[in-house]
């Protein structure tokens, strides 16, 4: 994780990591209910009053003091502190480093989000609904409560999987992308190599981690081998999953869904 930092988010950043300089406001704020923030996740749906760009997804969850998320091409994440008033302020926030040309737009909305983000004094909850807001009271991000699955990852279990598509979209002609879950650990073909990994479920919650490949070559065309490596980022960046009788949804930390038909092995 890097520091967010630049002449744009340097007055917030002193302001957000020194708590004893920056006192958290008390009062109401208007209405809504300030409940503890701790264990909950959140979708957001608004950025200074407008939507998002299309196929994007900006997420923050709350947990044990530490909140963050995925801000659209990022991951990232700090500590955070809350009073009864609804006083919110977030400390040591930083984010991994990474370009995402698509879609166009993502960057500057990304800069947009972590700069409102660290300005966050107060906060309010209104029935599904989130909305954090500066130190005069202006509404900064709107978030919708992620709808939480019920279920049960021993469903998962000696079960065998194909990609169908990535958000409504078949992968190309001729490569094959499969899925097995072991107890603890999970594996298949990602197009031009097989691969391994392990995972942890809770709940809806999966998160793929250390995953490997089991070959160092193999015989691909460019457009193969760049599948490949979006299957396996997808993989990497999954974080819930929805699963039925003969389809499995892994939905990524961006928005992606991919889906999956169950593989009957003999």
């Amino acid at each position: 994780m890097k520091k967010i930092g630049g002449a744009g988010f340097l007055a917030v950043l002193l302001c957000a990591g020194l708590l004893t300089s920056c006192e958290l406001l008390d009062g109401s704020g208007g209405g809504g209910t300030h409940p503890s923030l701790d264990q909950t996740e959140w979708i957001l749906v608004r950025l200074d009053g407008r939507g998002l760009v299309a196929q994007t997804q900006i997420t923050l969850d709350f947990e044990d003091a530490r909140a963050g998320g995925y801000a659209g091409c990022n991951a990232y994440g700090g500590s955070f502190s809350t009073n009864a008033g609804g006083g919110l302020s977030f400390a040591d926030v930083g984010s991994t480093d990474r370009y995402c040309p698509d879609p166009p737009g993502v960057m500057e909305q990304e800069n947009r989000y972590l700069e409102a983000f660290l300005q966050v004094r107060r906060y309010r909850v209104v029935e599904d609904r989130l909305e954090l807001s500066d130190a005069d009271g202006k509404t900064l991000l709107v978030y919708e409560r992620r709808e939480e699955l019920p279920m049960d990852p021993r469903d998962l279990v000696g079960t065998h999987w194909l990609l169908q598509s990535w958000n409504g979209a078949p992968p190309l002609e001729g490569a094959t992308f499969t899925l097995a879950f072991q107890d603890g650990t999970a594996g298949g073909q990602a197009g031009c190599r097989t691969f391994v990994a392990t995972y942890q479920a809770e709940g809806d919650d999966l998160r793929f981690l250390r995953l490997s490949m089991t070959e160092t070559t193999a015989d691909c065309t460019h457009h193969q081998w760049a599948q490949e490596g979006r299957y396996t980022t997808s993989l990497s960046e999954t974080r819930n999953y929805r699963l039925d009788e003969n389809r499995l949804d892994l939905l990524t930390a961006g928005g992606e869904v991919l889906t999956f038909t169950r593989m009957l092995i003999r």
